[in-house]
């Protein structure tokens, strides 16, 4: 631990980004050496969640989770907690990983042993799978979503995500998150519905989110409802909620009104001043259309 670690001063919870409940933070989220990402050096998601997302038994899920956190892959360690009669492996390996040699190791210190070739291979084309995505994409894709979803989750999410941008506004940082969340939930209730599982709490969480980001159905015809309200109540919404949007190009300056106070005033203006700009130029070509120059002749200077 860092004199800068002991020194930050940690809220006594945070709401996990993934399952949106608020834990305790030095207790229910793993550390993170990737301060970039984790400002606190805690994971965003709680330690349920990362145990979730993990497949212990693929190393290439668990080599990409702790690249992601910056901590060391020990393949030692590794074989160590496989061989444990616990129930959950990742929070045994984890658990392992926390003991005081190991404090301070990130991921450069990581040992894959006699099969690292073909382990860090494996973790490479983990991001290079053809489903659409070039390699930026992906690395995107991993970056916004976080790792440890297969390339078709991965597509998903982002599917959804998407959908719920075009059907609504995100005028805030706030509404993307909230419809981050709620495409990541839509794939947890997916999932649950293919095991077999109930999904009447994922449904209710979806909906708890879906009123967060006012958009459920009895929240919308609410909205709708002050499109039929007086007309200085709406000019009140748009100065509440975001001022009118800029037009379609196409219907921008139909009459050209626009066009003749550029060219005609500012632009005769800036002439008489003497001032060079854009409406002065435009002002000189809109003008020479119209400038008859005199004929010349030879003999006109005899």
């Amino acid at each position: 631990m860092t004199k800068d670690t002991k020194e930050l001063k940690l809220p006594k919870s945070k709401v996990c980004s993934k399952c949106l409940i608020e834990k305790k933070t030095t207790i229910d989220f793993y550390m993170t050496a990737n301060t970039l990402l984790n400002a606190d050096q805690r994971l965003s998601i709680c330690k349920q969640c990362f145990w979730d997302i993990v497949d212990f038994e693929n190393k290439s899920s668990l080599i990409e989770a702790l690249r992601a956190i910056d901590r060391p892959y020990l393949h030692e360690m590794y074989s160590s907690a496989k061989k444990s009669e616990k129930k959950n492996l990742t929070g045994e390996y984890m658990r392992l990983l926390g003991m005081k040699q190991n404090i301070g190791r990130t991921y450069v210190d990581s040992e894959f042993g006699e099969d690292s070739d073909e382990l860090i291979k494996k973790v490479s084309d983990y991001n290079h799978d053809e489903i659409g995505f070039t390699e930026e994409e992906m690395g995107q894709l991993i970056q916004f979503w976080g790792r440890g979803f297969s390339l078709e989750e991965y597509e998903f999410l982002q599917t959804e995500y998407e959908t719920f941008l075009n059907a609504y506004e995100a005028d805030s940082y706030t509404m993307e998150v909230l419809f981050q969340e709620a495409a990541h939930q839509r794939l947890t209730i997916k999932q649950n519905r293919e095991k077999g599982v109930a999904v009447d709490k994922d449904l209710k969480t979806l909906q708890d989110i879906f009123t967060s980001a006012n958009i459920k159905p009895m929240q919308e015809t609410g909205a709708n409802a002050t499109d039929q309200a007086t007309f200085g109540t709406l000019i009140k919404k748009f100065e509440d909620e975001r001022p009118i949007p800029e037009p379609d190009p196409e219907w921008k300056d139909v009459n050209k009104i626009k066009k003749y106070i550029d060219v005609f005033f500012k632009g005769h203006l800036s002439r008489m001043l003497g001032h060079e700009n854009d409406t002065k130029d435009d002002y000189d070509k809109e003008t020479s259309k119209y400038t008859v120059t005199p004929p010349s002749y030879d003999g006109d200077d005899k």
